[in-house]
């Protein structure tokens, strides 16, 4: 029994999470936006997971130059926590420049982790 919650741990994120899509930031609607200063982020789906655990995963920040390339590598690793099946991001105007909203799509919380 052990053995195949093991089993299942360890495929069913394989399974359930599609691969990172080619086109997960939308190269035309950030590149207009490129080198301004990212006034706020905004952060919504993460109904199980704390603000903090998918937070810590940007590089980008409130006062940084927005960099398309930093935007890429952000969404690549909220998508390698392995509990995020969407990751999507927009752009907007804030106050004093550039907001970003994350949008996530979280596992079901019935997935059971097995741990040591």
């Amino acid at each position: 029994m052990r053995a195949t919650l093991l089993l299942l741990a360890i495929l069913l994120p394989v399974i359930l999470i599609p691969a990172l899509p080619a086109a997960a930031v939308d190269e035309a609607l950030f590149e207009p936006y490129e080198g301004q200063a990212i006034a706020e982020i905004t952060i919504s789906g993460n109904d199980l997971t704390k603000d903090h655990i998918v937070t810590r995963e940007f590089e980008l920040s409130p006062g940084d130059v927005f960099s398309l390339e930093t935007l890429r590598e952000d969404v690549r690793r909220l998508y390698n926590l392995g509990i995020f099946t969407s990751v999507k991001v927009t752009p907007y105007e804030a106050d004093g420049g550039l907001g970003l909203e994350y949008t996530l799509r979280e596992l079901p919380g019935l997935i059971p982790y097995i741990t040591a």
